[in-house]
């Protein structure tokens, strides 16, 4: 499991997805033949064998955010990366590939029901457009931020339906 709860609490958004793929690489790469990466950035484990060739494959990337505006204020602005809901991202904390966390929240004038991703934005606790460049950039993705859970027979975190599948590759 502490490999499981290691591939789940990496930040890896899509287009970033190099610190996932450095812990699988380094899990596989004792057992691998050859190992590389293609230009799109999937990670390629390759094991020779002589019987019928198979593929096995999962993603290991998670949906997110990408900042495209810092306002004057320091809060954030941002697009979403796949699957996000407005729903799931109200009050959530986001985690940044570099390490900065902050908050979704939206404009106090608006419906928290009705509310859209424009009037939404992330809070890193900066004060000023200027405070907040020095720890975002325009460009910088995030994830939600959340906690690798096991509570009976049940295993609940991030981004968990792709990282059990990259999980269950390297077991196999």
């Amino acid at each position: 499991m502490k490999l499981l709860e290691e591939l789940v609490m990496s930040v890896a958004p899509s287009g970033r997805e190099n610190t996932i793929r450095e812990i699988i690489k380094n899990q596989l790469e004792s057992v691998c033949d050859e190992i590389f990466t293609d230009t799109l950035g999937n990670l390629i484990c390759h094991k020779k064998g002589g019987g019928k060739k198979l593929m096995l494959a999962a993603h290991m990337d998670e949906i997110g955010f990408m900042v495209n505006y810092i306002d004057d204020n320091g809060f954030l602005r941002f697009s979403t990366i796949g699957g996000v809901t407005k729903y799931n991202s109200i009050n959530s904390t986001v985690e940044f590939v570099n390490g900065t966390k902050g908050k979704i929240s939206y404009e106090n004038k608006e419906n928290p029901s009705t509310v859209s991703f424009e009037k939404m934005y992330m809070d890193i606790g900066a004060d000023s457009r200027e405070n907040a460049e020095s720890a975002v950039q325009i460009g910088d993705m995030a994830v939600y931020s959340g906690n690798f859970v096991i509570s009976g027979k049940r295993i609940m975190g991030k981004a968990l339906d792709d990282r059990a599948g990259c999980w269950s590759l390297i077991r196999a």
